[in-house]
């Protein structure tokens, strides 16, 4: 009987299709396809509602470094830089795609141009951030209990002169 795909839906079979993805699951180049919903397609973010807040907080960049909305068109060759926390990835749309797809198939769709010296700088800093390195080298570490008195004294003053 041949390749069978999900229940009623023929695999693709044509030039360019990949293999193994239902038709109706795959998005023609000539169908733009809101970013948010390419972001989250392509496994960048776990929601969509996080990939469309990113965007509204300018962690998603066009290659030229502005800010994009959410409801921006993806297309076939776009180039965006996507910011999470120190890594900040630079990826190219191969395809638009509208459902989210399995993490094997994620290449057909996207190209992850970030650089290695990119990849080994976050991966630095996961390193410190796990070591519990977060203050500064040769500070004194946390406040103690008599210095965070004082300082909250410092501060509720500041407060109060700034009202007057």
């Amino acid at each position: 009987m041949g390749h069978e795909g999900l229940p009623g839906l023929p695999l693709a079979r044509r030039a360019g299709a990949v293999e193994g993805l239902p038709i109706d699951e795959q998005t023609s180049e000539d169908r733009p396809v809101r970013l948010d919903q390419w972001l989250w397609s392509v496994r960048l973010y776990k929601t969509r509602n996080q990939a469309a807040t990113a965007c509204r907080l300018g962690q998603v960049l066009t290659a030229g470094g502005s800010p994009v909305k959410a409801s921006r068109a993806a297309r076939a060759g776009d180039e965006f830089e996507v910011v999470r926390g120190p890594l900040r990835r630079h990826v190219r749309v191969v395809a638009p795609l509208s459902k989210r797809v399995g993490a094997k198939l994620v290449a057909g769709y996207m190209e992850d141009l970030t650089s290695d010296e990119a990849w080994e700088a976050a991966r630095r800093a996961a390193a410190e951030r796990r070591s519990g390195a977060v203050f500064a080298e040769g500070s004194e570490g946390r406040p103690t209990k008599r210095q965070r008195r004082r300082l909250d004294a410092f501060l509720e003053e500041v407060e109060r002169a700034s009202r007057l």
